[in-house]
């Protein structure tokens, strides 16, 4: 962007979760919690972008009307021969995040949709547990 834009954000969705499988991670955090997580991730990116934040003179309202988790599990084999668990099987967790929404152009109300999605699965290389996958966390 070329300039700085003031935004609104407006958070009208619950947290909508899906589990497929059999881990139950994003279980492990309250509702609110996974949401909020979201929305601080949200206003960091926006607020690299030469977005700034303003509740009280938006040019823009960003309005959050869908927030949903899937979470799933697949097994994979090790087949590694030179890994200490070569031939072992693990079950190994998914994760996919979606948010969509309007943004609002305040002055003349134009409204546009919008939507974003990131997902994470866990591979049988990682170090990080699924709880990290889920907040993000390296």
């Amino acid at each position: 962007m070329e300039r700085e834009e003031h935004v609104n954000i407006i958070v009208q969705s619950n947290v909508q979760i899906n589990n497929s499988g059999n881990s139950n991670f994003s279980g492990a955090y309250p509702n609110e919690e996974l949401k909020e997580q979201y929305l601080i991730g949200l206003k960091t990116e926006l607020q690299a972008s030469k977005i700034i934040l303003n509740e009280v003179s938006p040019e823009f309202t960003v309005q959050i009307s869908n927030f949903k988790i899937n979470e799933s599990t697949t097994t994979e084999t090790v087949s590694d021969t030179v890994s200490d668990n070569h031939g072992e099987t693990f079950e190994l967790t998914s994760i996919d995040v979606s948010a969509s929404g309007t943004l609002t152009r305040v002055s003349n109300g134009e409204m546009f949709s919008w939507s974003a999605n990131k997902d994470k699965e866990e591979k049988v290389t990682t170090n990080r547990a699924a709880g990290q996958v889920i907040t993000g966390g390296q």
